[in-house]
């Protein structure tokens, strides 16, 4: 965790706390923020071992218990590795697209857009995603899918693909998609290959 703060004697280095939590905030309008948190988390951190099944106590502090701790990261990787490992069920493929797609979505706090860890992961995981999106695209290709297989290729391209090519092996009139599907796909700059 990029913030970490040791309980046990009450040391804490307050500059960086504050500017990771309240980037955008005054020195002292962060310090009062900082300090009416830390009194709430030091009061919740008081309660009886047994009272807080949330905490396992060391010796010099105090950790979460990882196990009730969830991330929706492990989903979003298990489905990249899906989608780009294996051949999923044509049928399945527009959920694990839809979720996939869900799983991205969020919005990084303020404070993680500045974070060099949290930017660094974020970007790693951007590179899972394209991957994932390419694989999904040629599997849904693969399974006469072409709707599919033009969003999830034109997803990867605007989150930074280089080159993305869609090969079909007749006309561009005989594509099974819409012509405005197909129109969009080329502005975009998806090369279209046919045999």
């Amino acid at each position: 965790s990029p913030l970490r703060m040791r309980l046990s004697f009450g040391c804490v280095t307050t500059t960086p706390s504050m500017q990771t939590l309240w980037p955008s905030s005054t020195a002292s309008r962060a310090r009062n923020n900082f300090y009416s948190t830390w009194s709430l988390l030091k009061r919740a951190l008081e309660v009886a071992p047994k009272d807080c099944p949330y905490l396992v106590r060391l010796q010099n502090s105090c950790r979460m218990e990882a196990s009730l701790v969830t991330t929706d990261v492990d989903e979003f990787l298990s489905l990249c590795d899906k989608l780009q490992f294996s051949t999923p069920d044509s049928a399945l493929l527009p959920a694990l697209y839809s979720r996939l797609d869900e799983l991205y979505a969020g919005d990084l706090l303020p404070s993680e857009r500045e974070h060099p860890s949290i930017v660094a992961y974020r970007i790693e995981l951007k590179a899972r995603l394209v991957d994932a999106l390419l694989a999904t695209s040629a599997h849904a290709h693969d399974a006469s899918e072409c709707v599919l297989a033009l969003r999830a290729a034109r997803t990867a391209l605007r989150l930074g693909a280089e080159k993305v090519y869609i090969v079909y092996r007749r006309s561009l009139e005989e594509l099974p998609a819409r012509r405005e599907e197909v129109e969009h796909a080329m502005e975009e700059g998806i090369e279209f290959r046919l045999l």
